[in-house]
């Protein structure tokens, strides 16, 4: 046994008893059993107007760039998505041309 362990069961029921005193009845239920649960659905993506095969991409961009793209948006009435679909598409054709 080491010299902390005492202390430690200490804080494990000190913070049991508070947490209970706050959450009290807030408690959420517990999860079915396993073999009663359903099977987890996959998530899957909303099927796009266009019929093409759409990724999630997170990407940081320059501030100058970004404010310029949602400027041009504005102004083609378009949505940002959009117009940064639009750059990448003329990127890539660019590039298939080299």
């Amino acid at each position: 046994m080491t010299p902390g362990a005492p202390r430690r069961t200490g804080l494990a029921s000190a913070w049991s008893e508070t947490h209970r005193r706050v959450v009290g009845s807030q408690r959420p239920e517990p999860p079915d059993p396993a073999g009663e649960a359903e099977a987890p659905k996959k998530r899957t993506a909303p099927a796009a107007a266009d019929g093409r095969n759409w990724k999630y991409l997170s990407a940081r961009l320059p501030a100058d760039i970004h404010k310029t793209l949602r400027r041009l948006s504005v102004e083609k009435e378009i949505s940002l998505q959009d117009m940064v679909v639009e750059a990448l598409s003329a990127y890539v054709e660019q590039q298939k041309e080299i």
